[in-house]
């Protein structure tokens, strides 16, 4: 992209915010064959739709302050005389930009929540809307056509980053409750309610219990806190299964490969008398409550069907309540013990 020198840092400021998903998805010049594109369309990822905002500015005179082009029919929402970040604009500023933008979204927040408020005739969808006022950074949408209110809630507190054991949480550790209404007057009907993340962090919602179901007694403003509970068990069980990984790598050595995303499976090799064998340990979903599982493959024997011999434990003297290093302590003990018997099973097959 071949965005004017001028504007650069403000794109680059723009796209570090931590608060919206904002992406650049295209550029283009104001003059003809222009050197440098002044004229730049961003999305904004808002209650899960994105919104494509034109920003047009000035490569010859960067000291005039920037015009916008917003579509899906929302030029009208923002009333641009009262954007004080737009009066105060600076082009030597690189926060400049994004002051401007956090204000328009600002209001387009404010003007969906006016027209929710207006649209809504059913008293109890009305009730979950407003009991969300005091919720920071609350986004909601009303579309007409399909007949939905959409409410993204961020889980205060909750970044995935942080949860895994980072200093500072990321951009793309926040975490979402996404809640879709349905508008119609009558009955009230059952949201449908999902978890909000970023791909980057998908896969490590895999094997987390099911959201909470939603009762006729359900209301949104308690359903948050269950939902945080479920998050805060997955996530420090996922911290237990880092620090036992890691305590299979201190304790064995050998590590051929682990799951370095959810923590649930590595492969070790392990020499005994000379004969080497490969161990797989896979922690299941109901981990800690169940203890690991173990393969013990042959490296030198295989079956019929080409593929290496195997023995799978699945039962064997466990508890819950061991620390990781007391847990690989005792599986390494429980391998000892059992590999000269899988040694003779396998010569002997």
């Amino acid at each position: 992209m071949k965005i004017s020198p001028a504007f650069k840092p403000h794109f680059e400021s723009l796209l570090k915010t931590r608060e919206y998903d904002i992406t650049i998805k295209e550029t283009d010049s104001s003059i003809r064959n222009g050197q440098y594109h002044d004229r730049i369309t961003i999305g904004i990822n808002y209650c899960k739709r994105e919104l494509q905002w034109k920003i047009i500015l000035n490569h010859d005179m960067p000291q005039v302050p920037p015009d916008f082009m917003l579509n899906d029919g929302f030029e009208n929402i923002i009333k641009y005389q009262d954007i004080q970040s737009l009066k105060q604009w600076n082009a030597n500023q690189p926060d400049s930009l994004w002051n401007i933008i956090k204000e328009m979204i600002g209001q387009f927040r404010t003007n969906q929540r006016n027209i929710v408020a207006k649209a809504l005739t059913n008293e109890r969808l009305k009730f979950e809307i407003e009991t969300l006022d005091g919720i920071e950074g609350v986004q909601t949408f009303y579309d007409r056509n399909r007949g939905e209110v959409r409410c993204l809630i961020p889980l205060a507190d909750f970044n995935i980053a942080t949860l895994l054991g980072a200093k500072e949480p990321s951009k793309d550790g926040v975490v979402t409750l996404f809640v879709n209404f349905d508008a119609a007057e009558h009955p009230f009907k059952t949201p449908e309610v999902t978890l909000d993340i970023s791909n980057v962090w998908a896969e490590l919602l895999n094997g987390m219990a099911k959201l909470p179901s939603w009762s006729s007694n359900t209301c949104l403003l308690d359903y948050i806190p269950t939902i945080k509970e479920v998050l805060k068990e997955h996530f420090e069980t996922l911290k237990i299964r880092k620090q036992i990984i890691k305590e299979f790598t201190i304790g064995f050595g050998g590590v051929l490969e682990y799951d370095s995303v959810a923590y649930r499976k590595l492969s070790l090799m392990v020499d005994f008398n000379l004969y080497p064998v490969i161990i797989i340990v896979q922690l299941p979903s109901s981990f800690p409550k169940e203890c690991p599982q173990l393969i013990m493959q042959s490296f030198q024997h295989t079956g019929s069907t080409g593929r290496p011999l195997q023995k799978v434990f699945s039962d064997y003297p466990y508890s819950p309540r061991w620390d990781a290093a007391e847990l690989v302590k005792r599986i390494k003990g429980f391998i000892v013990e059992s590999l000269p018997a899988f040694k003779k099973a396998c010569s002997e097959a």
